[in-house]
């Protein structure tokens, strides 16, 4: 019974992560699209002074929208669940990481490409490799422990240590 039991859990476990997996996916690819419409609309050269305010209300629009965040609560509640307390334990061994840090390290965490975050933070990727340099020093690691394995492995640890 136990066995089964263990069973459903871990199916329940890989049914959220690859739900958290496909939500972050969806939100890579809405950026994306997002980002070649502003391009798209950005290089409209509209002779009249109309033509041109629409031009740059829509740009607003869609910028406005890129830098949305009411998205990152409902996907760190879930992110959060799913992963255990990640953001807690973090949260408790590091209590300086801004909320900036902690969404850095979630989609480090979940391991997309560095491409793949700048397009989620709407940010370059040569800015999310400077977070992800500033992030290493806030967490003191040492040049030979990766980032990575550091947020997958050692932060997943710290539970057990806790609760033994």
């Amino acid at each position: 019974m136990e066995c089964y039991q263990l069973d459903c859990l871990q199916e329940e476990l890989g049914n959220k992560n690859s739900k958290l997996m496909s939500i972050t996916m969806l939100g890579v690819q809405n950026n994306t699209f997002l980002k070649k419409i502003k391009d798209a609309v950005s290089d409209i050269d509209g002779q009249s002074p109309v033509i041109k305010q629409q031009v740059q209300r829509i740009v607003k629009d869609i910028e406005r929208q890129l830098n949305d965040q009411s998205g990152w609560d409902n996907f760190a509640e879930h992110f959060n669940n799913t992963c255990n307390g990640f953001f807690d334990r973090l949260i408790e061994k590091h209590p300086k990481l801004t909320n900036s840090d902690l969404r850095l390290c979630a989609y480090i965490r979940l391991n997309l490409s560095t491409k793949e975050i700048a397009s989620l933070m709407n940010v370059s990727s040569s800015s999310v490799e400077m977070a992800k340099y500033r992030l290493r020093k806030k967490l003191e690691l040492d040049e030979s422990i990766a980032l990575p394995y550091y947020l997958t492995e050692v932060i997943a640890t710290l539970k057990s240590f806790v609760n033994d």
